[in-house]
């Protein structure tokens, strides 16, 4: 049996929140996508269309129109910290007039916290576009975390890049990247549906509303605006810890020229007084092995003191 949740409840036209112009009942099915639900969505008189769509997990976010009702496709997003990862849980749900079907994981808390509101009595929505405004309005402030999260550790792989020590985070800044990358096709397409749906109305949503599902597509939108600002973070981090690396090696080759050139002058004298020929008078004189030798320690010491002065050492 699937794990079914079904409650009526009364439209009530004295909250303080919007509430729809008419009388009679609406339910709220709360359904589990482990479970086999199509025989259920068909039961409650969903069209076989709209159950061909609410019974397909992993869908794209997306807004569909159907004659007398409206399907949402939302994903709510988690951020593992010590693992830097975001973990998706997505959530559909189908309304008309009179009925709400939600179709989510386990995992996802909020739909559940506010179905068991729902049933107890202690919320009190107005309409069933109520219902589905509430729980995306929930799923979309809940990205607020995520975005904090991932701001942390862009900036602590910022403060990586330009540290003194010589490290070198491009695994992580590309791992972060994907982070970014996958939150925004996550995320994004969401928020075009619902402007024209804001833009066009339909009838499965009172006008009065327009201006909560306004609010929705604004958090959507400075959330969009957020990763666009962290992908072009990271993809200047990531050229600046390219930079770091090529001066780093530019140094390293630096220092080897420097001290190759050092231990090559005394190696090109040896090499000349090595050489044994009969008309070398130093070879015969008495002081020439003690001069050599303090003529290779001067020429070593003024080079590396050149060298150091340069920058090259």
């Amino acid at each position: 049996m699937s794990a079914i949740h079904d409650v009526v409840g009364a439209r009530d036209e004295a909250v303080d929140t919007p509430s729809e112009e008419t009388n009679g009942e609406f339910r709220w099915v709360d359904l589990c996508d482990t479970d086999d639900i199509s025989g259920e969505l068909v039961r409650l008189g969903v069209p076989d269309l709209a159950v061909e769509d609410v019974v397909e997990a992993d869908q794209q976010p997306k807004i569909e129109a159907y004659d007398n009702g409206l399907f949402f496709v939302i994903d709510a997003a988690t951020y593992d910290d010590p693992a830097e990862a975001i973990d998706f849980h997505q959530l559909r749900i189908y309304f008309t007039t009179d009925l709400v079907v939600t179709v989510a994981p386990e995992t996802l808390g909020v739909s559940r916290r506010l179905h068991r509101a729902f049933s107890t009595g202690r919320w009190h929505p107005a309409s069933t576009a109520q219902i589905a405004y509430t729980l995306i309005d929930r799923v979309v402030d809940g990205y607020e975390p995520v975005l904090g999260g991932l701001a942390i550790d862009v900036a602590q792989v910022e403060a990586d890049v330009f540290s003194p020590e010589a490290t070198n985070p491009s695994e992580r800044i590309y791992y972060l990247k994907r982070q970014v990358l996958n939150f925004t096709r996550h995320t994004a397409p969401f928020a075009g549906p619902l402007d024209r749906l804001r833009l066009h109305g339909h009838a499965a949503v009172p006008h009065e509303l327009d201006d909560y599902y306004r609010d929705v597509e604004d958090h959507l939108n400075q959330a969009a605006h957020q990763l666009e600002q962290y992908s072009d973070l990271l993809n200047g981090v990531l050229d600046a810890n390219l930079a770091q690396i090529s001066v780093r090696q530019n140094e390293d080759m630096r220092r080897m020229s420097a001290w190759a050139a050092i231990f090559l002058l005394p190696t090109l004298l040896a090499g000349i007084w090595g050489m044994n020929f009969s008309a070398m008078p130093e070879t015969d004189w008495r002081f020439g092995y003690p001069v050599a030798l303090a003529s290779m320690a001067l020429a070593t010491g003024y080079l590396y003191y050149r060298l150091k002065r340069s920058g090259w050492l």
